[in-house]
């Protein structure tokens, strides 16, 4: 039995380029906004985040959340970054073992529905499978959250439907991407 390896950090001038005026970085507790702790207590955005369906958000509590991240040996919190305004942020988390977990969450809904989540996920599972050491990134997902359905599918994640569960009366699918298989395949 060995201790896991705390996760070689990207440093918070790390960008992974989306578009021309959109990019991803590591968070700093100088990113949080307004509009980031606004966002995340918008019931219609919070609907399937836990923590901030759980608790109002404040600016300290936000504050906190990115620090914990920061400091978290094996954690990476990006942030979204469109036309320079933070507009959402990826999660991985749990980074051990070949394994990480991710997280999405676009809080300003003025994107939604335009594709930024499927590359959101694209870039920060890319970084994840090159950068981290990460053979497979996983993502629970509640089946209702159609639209996060489709960004993960579309980045090319399986749905793995024999590890579906349910927590708190909701189904939760499982669904999962490694760093060999294709999209495709499915």
């Amino acid at each position: 039995h060995f201790s896991p390896v705390a996760v070689v950090k990207p440093s918070p001038d790390h960008r992974i380029e989306l578009s021309d005026d959109a990019f991803l970085r590591p968070l700093t507790e100088d990113d949080v906004t307004r509009a980031y702790v606004d966002g995340l207590n918008d019931p219609v955005v919070h609907r399937f985040l836990v923590g901030p369906r759980s608790n109002r958000q404040t600016d300290a509590s936000v504050r906190a959340f990115v620090r914990g991240n920061i400091d978290d040996p094996y954690a990476v919190l990006f942030g979204l970054f469109v036309q320079g305004a933070l507009c959402g942020t990826a999660r991985l988390h749990d980074i051990k073992d070949g394994n990480a977990w991710l997280g999405l969450a676009i809080f300003d809904r003025s994107l939604w529905g335009k594709g930024w989540g499927t590359q959101v996920v694209t870039g920060v599972t890319a970084f994840a499978l090159t950068h981290l050491d990460v053979r497979v990134v996983k993502a629970v997902i509640e089946k209702e959250n159609v639209a996060s359905r489709r960004a993960f599918d579309r980045a090319g994640y399986m749905h793995a439907a024999a590890k579906d569960f349910t927590e708190d009366g909701q189904l939760k699918e499982l669904w999962e991407r490694d760093g060999v298989r294709a999209h495709e395949e499915h």
